[in-house]
């Protein structure tokens, strides 16, 4: 099993490439502007907004932290949303020469390939072993963390810089990499990390911090080592958070930390049983875990525990052996309170209460108060990697082998192309310039289907953000100047209307000084309905109606 040297880095990235396109998108990359990775579920617009926002708010001058192109008049500020700075900046060459879906379906097919070789490079630095490391890389960039959040949030399939921010960690505590390389370059690390998702940053300096103590805790050799690399990770943080400052400055002081959770933590916890049983998304489905699946809390995407019986069973043996090596306690000890923090607030199987768990601590900090514990699962995913790539290394017989390709297949994804393309959902009226001869620069635009039930996000960036969007969606915060209006908005999304809805829309358009409304397919039959009691002359443009509710 011996591969040249100098083809192993790139080998490795290639096969997770190849085998990311072959079950995610060999059905998108024949169509990579009509199809898109994922269901039809309009979170994945909300990226394909931000790499059109954050360019064209440098380029014009504008405050990028507060837009005023959706949410119209008000505005809606960033700083504490969804927004992927970050993901913008290597989007921009294929946003502006092949558009936001093109740049969204590379990013999202590239991700896990890239989150599988960051892993791949921490497992061999602590095997030095090509094969053993290949595996565990897979069972990180492969989870059911990352093939879940595949489905559209795309802020949570950017994880590959948790494995590269350990693996300098490692190379600085063993005298591999000198103090300003390390400290510049886990700086940079984190700096990326909070403008993918300031979520996974906040949960990965908690991870840090708990390795960082149980090592300190377990292996007192070390720790004359560990002492100056732990004061260098300190500069490295100091000097991201000066990269950040305008970051938080705006968020602290100018926009102010949100008031209560945007949602939940404790219908976001792991369940116990989610370890053992698959959901949707994995290809090896036992007959019992469809049923089983129903009871999990939170949505199919944020049921993300999934690690398989052999690879559950493997954690438990490394724990109990873990008791003749100090170093191995150090991640079993990890990774048991990892698995207890993912649980949440409460402590669940199958969706009832069996306990209380400690994230009620962290579900009351005014930060990590919308942190969901569920998503602590990822660096269970990695622990877990680390985990085969040792036992392979330090076994190498042809069960162990064997053991690690059945591990393998079991958390397998599904291929199954309803899962991984759906057409994107367009309309002529934008895709083919009909807005050109209505709409001004600037005017305001109120477009169904409205935010969460539809893609204006996609069509309104594709516009290069020409008109002002009346409402829109970054995600479920809403700007608070539009509290008078949610129960309205939440009719616009599906919801009940209220029973006075056609003299609340008329005061809804006047106070919002709406200038034109756009029906475009897909609109709900109810809000055809209210549109309709306006007895405004439609104008029919490609394949939607066109509604002037005010002179430009």
């Amino acid at each position: 099993m011996r591969v040249l040297p100098r083809l192993q880095l790139p080998g490795a990235l290639l096969l997770y490439l190849a085998a990311s396109v072959a079950i995610f998108g060999r059905h998108v990359v024949v169509a990579p502007d009509s199809r898109v990775v994922g269901d039809l579920g309009a979170d994945k617009t909300i990226f394909m907004w931000n790499f059109v926002w954050w360019p064209h708010a440098l380029a014009h001058l504008h405050d990028p932290f507060h837009t005023m192109a959706v949410w119209a008049p008000h505005g809606i500020d960033l700083a504490w949303i969804t927004a992927t700075p970050g993901a913008s900046l290597p989007a921009l060459p294929l946003t502006f020469t092949a558009g936001p879906v093109v740049a969204y379906n590379t990013l999202m097919l590239a991700a896990p390939a890239v989150a599988a070789w960051c892993a791949y490079l921490l497992c061999r630095k602590l095997t030095g072993r090509f094969w053993p490391s290949l595996f565990g890389g897979w069972v990180f960039g492969f989870s059911a963390f990352e093939v879940n959040q595949t489905d559209g949030h795309l802020h949570m399939t950017l994880i590959f810089l948790v494995p590269l921010a350990a693996l300098l960690v490692v190379m600085r505590v063993r005298g591999e990499l000198r103090r300003r390389a390390f400290v510049v370059a886990l700086a940079l690390t984190l700096t990326f990390q909070f403008l993918f998702s300031t979520e996974l940053f906040f949960m990965l300096t908690l991870v840090a911090v708990i390795v960082g103590a149980l090592t300190w805790w377990r292996l007192p050799e070390v720790r004359p080592t560990l002492r100056p690399a732990t004061r260098d990770a300190g500069y490295a943080l100091a000097l991201s958070g000066l990269l950040l400052a305008p970051y938080w400055i705006h968020a602290f002081f100018v926009a102010g930390p949100p008031t209560h959770a945007i949602q939940s933590p404790s219908e976001y916890g792991a369940d116990v049983l989610n370890f053992l049983s698959p959901t949707r998304r994995i290809w090896l489905q036992p007959g019992f875990a469809a049923s089983l699946q129903h009871h999990f809390r939170g949505n199919g995407v944020e049921q993300t525990a999934y690690l398989g019986l052999p690879l559950v069973a493997l954690g438990l043996a490394f724990m109990w052996q873990a008791r003749k090596r100090r170093a191995d306690s150090v991640l079993a000890l990890a990774l048991v309170v990892l698995v207890v923090l993912a649980f949440g607030p409460y402590v669940r199987a199958a969706g009832r209460v069996i306990g209380l768990g400690p994230w009620w601590l962290f579900a009351e900090l005014p930060v990590t108060e919308s942190a969901l514990p569920v998503r602590l699962t990822m660096f269970v995913a990695l622990g877990i990697g680390i985990v085969l790539a040792l036992f392979l290394a330090r076994g190498g017989g042809l069960w162990h082998w064997a053991f690690a390709l059945v591990a393998l297949a079991v958390i397998f994804p599904n291929p199954s192309q309803n899962l991984w393309a759906s057409t994107v959902p367009r309309t002529t009226f934008f895709a083919q310039d009909h807005y050109r001869q209505f709409i001004h620069s600037d005017d305001r635009v109120l477009v169904f289907p409205y935010g969460p039930v539809g893609w204006s996000m996609l069509w309104q960036a594709e516009t290069h953000l020409r008109f002002h969007m009346v409402g829109g969606y970054l995600g479920p915060r809403k700007t608070p100047a539009e509290a008078r209006w949610y129960e309205l908005y939440h009719g616009f999304a599906g919801g009940p209307l209220p029973r006075n809805a056609t003299h609340r829309f008329r005061r809804f358009l006047a106070v919002h000084d709406v200038q034109w409304i756009v029906v475009a397919p897909g609109a709900k039959p109810k809000v055809r309905r209210l549109v309709s009691t306006l007895r405004l002359p439609p104008i029919r443009s490609g394949d939607a109606l066109l509604y002037r509710v005010r002179p430009a």
